[in-house]
């Protein structure tokens, strides 16, 4: 089969990108944010979208709605933080709105931070091949600071669609033997059948990492 290459680029930094400070009361936060145009705020990979609370914002939760790696509709309750930063657990390329369910304490304001890591969109592997084997590629060149995992997912897509790829941020991923948390180039290979791969970015702060998932026929 043809290999698969994606090239990442440097993870987004901007901690209010996508809402500035604000005192928004219980009403939806204003996206404008650097990242933010046309009201949708876009981050350079699918990335964790921080959450900075100036007041004790523990007992609401804010609804952040948007896109994932593979362009797929997603969204996440997170709880608020007490005077500090609250996290999603799902990775959003977009986010088009964040929702708190009853009033902010004070000022808060959203956006990716880099150190908190991104993810590559999802690739689609052939799970039918008799003998499977896949072969998967990770180089970080010199001079690029990154530290990564390949991850590989047994599950179908949620649709139960064929032609659906929307598994980033539903699928139960899991680490690939031997590329895990790299910060160089390294390979391994899988050789029982799994239905996606795609690459963790735990943090990369010069770009330019390349991922290949080469199948045997």
């Amino acid at each position: 089969m043809v290999p698969y290459t994606v090239t990442t680029t440097v993870l987004t930094n901007d901690s209010n990108g996508v809402a500035e400070s604000q005192s928004p009361g219980s009403d939806a936060l204003t996206l404008d944010g650097a990242l933010v145009s046309g009201g949708v705020a876009t981050c350079a990979e699918a990335q964790i979208i921080t959450l900075t609370s100036g007041g004790d914002d523990r007992g609401i939760t804010l609804d952040v709605v948007g896109t994932d790696a593979d362009g797929q509709s997603t969204s996440e309750d997170v709880t608020g933080a007490n005077a500090g930063a609250a996290v999603t657990t799902k990775h959003f390329k977009t986010v088009s709105s964040i929702t708190p369910s009853g009033g902010i304490a004070g000022t808060i304001y959203a956006g990716p931070v880099a150190a908190n890591g991104g993810a590559t969109a999802t690739f689609r592997v052939n799970r039918n091949q008799p003998n499977f084997k896949l072969g998967l590629y990770v180089e970080i060149p010199s001079g690029s600071t990154a530290n990564v995992t390949a991850q590989f997912s047994p599950d179908y897509p949620e649709s139960g669609d064929w032609s659906s790829t929307s598994y980033s941020n539903n699928a139960d991923w899991r680490a690939v033997d031997g590329l895990s948390a790299v910060t160089a180039t390294d390979e391994s290979n899988i050789a029982f059948n799994v239905e996606c791969v795609r690459l963790l970015l735990n943090s990369n702060s010069g770009g330019g990492v390349t991922f290949t998932s080469q199948q045997g026929y």
